[in-house]
C-alpha cells in the first residue's frame, strides 16, 4: 500500500505530477507574484486530485460503456469541475506571463554588463514562453474537455 499526505488526501508517489504542474508557475512567479502563485498552487492541486483519484465505488460495466459512449459523441471526456479548474489554471498562467513581460527589461540594469544583461533577457524571454504554452495547453484542454 503506497504511503498516503493525510493533509493532501494524495498519495506520495502522486507528489512528482504535482510539482511538475507546479513548476513553471513557481519558477517564474513565487516571489513577484505571491497570490497569483498561491492560487496558482491551489488549482493545480486539486487538478491533481482529480488527476490520481481513484474512485472508490466501482461504476459497474454497463453504467460505464453508457457515460462513455455519450462522451466519445461529444468529444468531451472530462468532467466540469476538471474543465473549469483547467480554465482557471490557463487564466493565472496568462496572467502570470503577461505580469513577467510586463516587468521587462526594468528589473535587470543594463549597464552591469551586456553579457549578464543578454543571459537575463534570454532567460526572460524563455519564462514568458514557458508560461504561455502553459496557458495554452491548460486553456485549450479546458475548451476541449480532453
Amino acid at each position: 500500500m503506497a504511503a498516503m499526505i493525510p493533509v493532501l488526501n494524495m498519495k506520495v508517489k502522486d507528489l512528482p505530477v504535482l510539482a511538475a504542474f507546479c513548476a513553471p508557475l513557481v519558477v517564474t512567479s513565487a516571489v513577484p507574484l505571491p497570490q497569483l502563485t498561491a492560487v496558482g498552487i491551489a488549482a493545480n492541486l486539486l487538478i491533481t486530485r482529480m488527476t490520481t483519484a481513484r474512485t472508490s465505488c466501482p461504476v459497474s460495466a454497463a453504467a460505464e460503456t453508457k457515460t462513455l459512449g455519450a462522451n466519445i459523441k461529444s468529444l468531451v471526456i472530462t468532467t466540469d469541475a476538471n474543465r473549469a479548474t483547467r480554465g482557471v489554471l490557463g487564466a493565472v498562467h496568462m496572467a502570470a506571463a503577461v505580469a513577467m513581460g510586463a516587468r521587462g527589461s526594468s528589473v535587470q540594469d543594463p549597464s552591469s554588463g551586456a553579457g549578464v544583461f543578454a543571459l537575463w533577457l534570454m532567460l526572460h524571454i524563455v519564462g514568458v514562453l514557458v508560461l504561455m504554452l502553459a496557458a495554452a495547453i491548460w486553456l485549450f484542454s479546458g475548451w476541449y474537455g480532453q
